[in-house]
């Protein structure tokens, strides 16, 4: 099963302003160079990003029903489009933030920026499933006394959201030292934290039962 990163749309907004993609390394940094180095980051390596119609990003809404794009995003119509989603135009894709279209080769400068929307012509959009939100997660509860460092006491799906329902961003090994700070969400009695976890190269954040977590003292 496919691994997925997730992150929340202000910290993809602040990791990729101002920085250049040109993932198919062909014409430099252009439109479907900063949706396709979203797609890699996250590994949504079961979709296919080929542009096979007129060779523009808009084909990929156009392909949508067959490119695999059902398998991470809904589809959005154009009077729908929110924060974090992706929208297509024949010739252009960018990432909606902030009320602005946040894209490459936009008025002439091939790195991210961001520039006034423009709803003319807009296909329809792409909602990633996988956002975490802005807040801790989903978690809608907050309580100190889980306000401490845990080890895992088996290996342990950290995930989405609270509970199995939820994909798995990684799988962590036993004895994997996690930071919660307070935020939880309670399933079927148990409290789910949302924590934090650190390798040398990589930081996620993401909910575990607290079934298999033991304090650290």
């Amino acid at each position: 099963m496919t691994v997925l990163r997730t992150l929340t749309p202000a910290q993809w907004y602040g990791m990729t302003i101002g920085k250049a993609y040109d993932v198919d390394r062909a014409y430099g940094a252009q439109c479907w160079d900063y949706f396709a180095e979203f797609c890699k980051y996250c590994d949504l390596s079961l979709m296919n990003l080929y542009c096979g119609l007129t060779r523009f990003a808009g084909d990929i809404w156009k392909q949508r029903h067959t490119n695999g794009a059902g398998m991470y995003f809904d589809f959005i119509e154009p009077n729908e489009i929110r924060e974090g989603d992706w929208i297509f135009w024949d010739k252009h894709v960018a990432f909606y933030y902030g009320g602005k279209e946040v894209g490459q080769n936009q008025n002439k400068k091939p790195q991210v920026t961001a520039i006034p929307l423009n709803r003319n012509g807009i296909l329809g959009a792409f909602r990633f499933r996988f956002w975490l939100t802005a807040k801790p997660g989903v978690a809608d509860k907050f309580d100190n006394k889980y306000n401490h460092a845990y080890k895992t006491t088996a290996p342990l799906n950290l995930r989405t959201g609270p509970g199995t329902a939820y994909p798995s961003i990684t799988v962590m090994p036993k004895g994997t030292e996690v930071r919660c700070y307070g935020y939880h969400s309670i399933v079927q009695g148990v409290p789910w934290y949302y924590v934090q976890y650190k390798t040398k190269v990589q930081a996620w954040l993401g909910f575990c039962s607290s079934t298999y977590l033991e304090e650290i003292r």
